[in-house]
């Protein structure tokens, strides 16, 4: 969430910038506020969290399904702004967003559940 709500306020800021010089003329690539991004992040860091200790309770791979499931759900949630947004610079600023979110979830999650785990 914290990288999410960063990543939003430095794009935020550089468009601020670019429209105070008024060149290019309004211009604003994020759809949604800082916030709204962090609290989507911290909450796809809970899901998956508890999609990581599920899978460790019930598959035989665990880290593997998890990377793959978690890589396919970033793949799609960069790819469908890009696509499906009516103004390039907002489906990019999001997709780059949405890729902020994601890969601090994918290396963070299990590293941190792993030192999470007691050998018994």
């Amino acid at each position: 969430g914290l990288a999410a709500w960063l990543a939003a306020w430095i794009i935020r800021a550089i468009v601020q910038r670019v429209n105070e010089a008024g060149r290019f003329g309004i211009w604003n690539p994020l759809a949604r506020d800082e916030v709204w991004f962090a609290v989507v992040g911290f909450l796809c860091a809970l899901a998956a969290g508890a999609l990581w200790y599920v899978l460790q309770l019930i598959t035989p791979s665990p880290d593997q399904f998890f990377r793959w499931i978690v890589g396919l759900l970033i793949a799609a949630a960069v790819i469908i702004p890009l696509v499906l947004s009516a103004e390039v610079s907002v489906g990019i600023a999001t997709a780059i967003l949405h890729l902020i979110i994601g890969l601090p979830i994918i290396s963070l999650v299990p590293a941190m559940g792993h030192k999470s785990i007691r050998d018994t």
